[in-house]
């Protein structure tokens, strides 16, 4: 069976000398894991659009569950990420979760779209990283299926909003059952309207709008802290991203 697709590699694990196992999300497959002959050979017509972080179109053959690598296109290649230690963690962190989160073939057209809007905006540095970081996290979880309830209905009124992980659930300080506060995260009015205008804005759109430091942080935190409760880990990927951030807040 041949299958044409697009997709972004995101790592190449060494079988022999020249050979290597590509792992792309696709367009319309999602996750695969495909063998490369000779794409360690740079001289190889497959070596540039095998490359890490390379978006390129995908000529594949399928036998049964095994996927090879017939040829493929270099469309873009995202080769600033090598040249900054601090976005290429983020840009590892980005695919990783795509993998964590077990992005099926339904959502991988859309997940692929968000994933290289992302690393684009990363890469020319037209969003801040940290706002960046959280609205992969939230769109890529609304994509799966992890998107919470908002029950409230006078968010134009309240200042006080409060999230239940555990339940799903947004609400105010007026629809908030009498419950035991550290059941809840609590956060301000301004992270909310921006919850929602990430949740609900086109793709494009989602990603710009003016908010003040100390909201930006608490977005950040805050959609942070829903990732690693849908993940029930934290993520070696995060980790090093997070290091690396602060290793250099250091030098600064």
């Amino acid at each position: 069976m041949i299958i044409k697709t697009s997709g972004l590699v995101f790592s190449c694990t060494d079988i022999s000398e020249k050979d290597g196992l590509l792992t792309i999300f696709t367009q319309s497959e999602g996750l695969l894991r495909v063998f490369a002959k000779g794409v360690k050979n740079p001289k190889n017509q497959n070596a540039k659009g095998a490359l890490v972080f390379a978006y390129s179109e995908f000529v594949l053959y399928k036998n049964k569950d095994n996927y090879v690598l017939s040829e493929c296109s270099l469309k873009k290649l995202f080769f600033d990420l090598k040249n900054d230690i601090k976005k290429f963690a983020l840009a590892e962190y980005f695919c990783d979760l795509c993998m964590e989160l077990s992005c099926t073939a339904e959502c991988a057209d859309s997940v692929l779209t968000l994933l290289l809007n992302s690393i684009n905006f990363l890469c020319n540095g037209e969003v801040e990283e940290k706002r960046l970081k959280a609205i992969f996290e939230m769109r890529l979880l609304c994509m799966v299926g992890y998107a919470p309830n908002i029950i409230c209905s006078h968010i134009e009124s309240e200042k006080k909003f409060f999230w239940s992980f555990e339940e799903g659930i947004i609400f105010c300080q007026k629809c908030r059952e009498k419950k035991d506060d550290s059941h809840f995260v609590y956060f301000q009015k301004g992270v909310m309207l921006c919850l929602l205008h990430v949740f609900y804005s086109v793709l494009k759109k989602a990603f710009f709008f003016e908010v003040s430091e100390e909201i930006s942080t608490e977005l950040s935190e805050i959609c942070e802290k829903y990732i690693l409760f849908c993940l029930e880990k934290l993520p070696q990927v995060l980790k090093i991203y997070k290091d690396i951030c602060k290793n250099l807040e250091r030098t600064f």
